[in-house]
């Protein structure tokens, strides 16, 4: 009786907590259900040291080896970021120190804020058009119209808008259930598949690459480039690249997130729930100073063709930098809505824009990047 006991008990703590709480509660229910068997049933605890039960204390054993372990990892996670981490620091330092930068880093507050009274307040999630919804795409302006089938080839040119905006003064509207959800007359449910999630990413992909192309060039933006004996830049600035060819043959995109690190991701953070991975299509633009930066924030903010769903600024001063081992940068989760999006129903695709400053790439670079990755692997993100 105590086994069915002992398992209702732990469930939660084991599902919820993971697996060294899980453990440890299930030892000491173990045990206290001995515990209780003699005293109920014999009326006598005096032979309780020579009849603990092996299966409780091993589970505590086990609790607390995992517990060690994990501090241990942690520790020594740690150890490997710090030279990043201070560099990161002194950096931001330095920023601080600059009453321009200050300048800007305020604006940018303001910039987050308004941002903030616009977006809806729910988590955001992948959402895909429910059985039977269909959205028909309309063009607005008709003397440029594009079809994907030549605009997703030719990521150097812009592809066209339809100008088409989601209102902010129409709610989302949920189910019963918290999955579906109603967003303009549109019933949408979360989606469950990774196949599909990387079908969307895979057609999204070359749009917003245009796009941040588009707010590179008007804010002096740069995009990380591949180096050798013959290219010693680490950055490609765009404007110098829509004249250049060879040069935009030295830019390194983003590529998609691997397939290995977003299940990883599903199953370390998101509980197997594929609708809450968010950044499979994503993109970088670094730049040289705050200014260029907020310039950058400002074009996508009134850019008609985009909705931002969720904006992180770890550029706030409040911010414990501890947590991203110091690296500091503007992430933005957002939807395109043009005409292609529209006809292909990728208007609720959710992707990634980060924007960055130059010395904080550097630091980064390849050698820090799988230094944070091991980073991130001890503390299971």
């Amino acid at each position: 009786m105590y086994a069915v006991g002992t398992i209702v008990c732990s469930y939660y703590m084991w599902v919820e907590k993971g697996f060294i709480i899980g453990f440890g509660v299930t030892g000491c229910t173990i045990l206290l259900a001995h515990i209780l068997r003699n005293a109920v049933l014999y009326k006598d605890l005096g032979g309780f040291g020579v009849s603990i039960p092996f299966g409780g204390v091993s589970m505590i054993f086990f609790a607390l080896v995992l517990a060690i372990t994990r501090r241990l990892n942690l520790f020594w996670a740690n150890r490997l970021v710090a030279a990043d981490r201070e560099q990161y620091f002194n950096v931001w330092n330095r920023i601080l120190l600059d009453k321009r930068a200050r300048d800007a880093i305020s604006e940018l507050h303001q910039i987050v804020q308004r941002v903030d009274s616009r977006t809806i307040f729910h988590e955001p999630r992948q959402y895909a058009l429910a059985a039977g919804q269909q959205v028909h795409a309309t063009e607005d302006n008709t003397e440029n119209r594009e079809v994907c089938g030549s605009s997703c080839h030719s990521s150097d040119q812009p592809i066209a808008s339809s100008r088409r905006r989601r209102s902010s003064t129409v709610p989302f509207r949920f189910s019963r259930n918290g999955n579906t959800i109603t967003d303009q007359g549109v019933e949408l449910i979360p989606i469950a598949s990774l196949d599909q999630l990387y079908s969307c990413a895979i057609l999204c992909y070359p749009m917003l690459r245009s796009k941040v192309q588009e707010w590179a060039l008007v804010s002096n933006g740069m995009f990380g480039a591949y180096r050798d004996d013959d290219f010693s830049s680490p950055f490609v600035r765009w404007v110098d690249a829509v004249a250049d060819a060879h040069l935009r043959t030295r830019i390194k995109w983003a590529d998609l997130k691997s397939s290995s690190r977003s299940i990883e991701k599903i199953a370390r953070v998101y509980r197997m729930d594929v609708s809450r991975l968010l950044d499979v299509c994503r993109q970088a633009i670094i730049f040289e100073s705050m200014g260029d930066l907020v310039r950058c924030l400002q074009a996508i903010e009134v850019d008609p063709d985009i909705h931002i769903v969720r904006l992180k600024n770890r550029f706030d001063p409040r911010m414990d930098a501890r947590e991203t081992a110091g690296f500091r940068n503007i992430c933005l989760n957002v939807q395109l809505s043009n005409f292609d999006t529209i006809r292909l129903g990728l208007t609720n695709h959710v992707m990634e824009v980060q924007l960055l400053l130059s010395e904080f790439a550097e630091i980064r670079g390849a050698a820090g990047h799988q230094r944070y990755i091991t980073y991130r692997d001890a503390r299971a993100e």
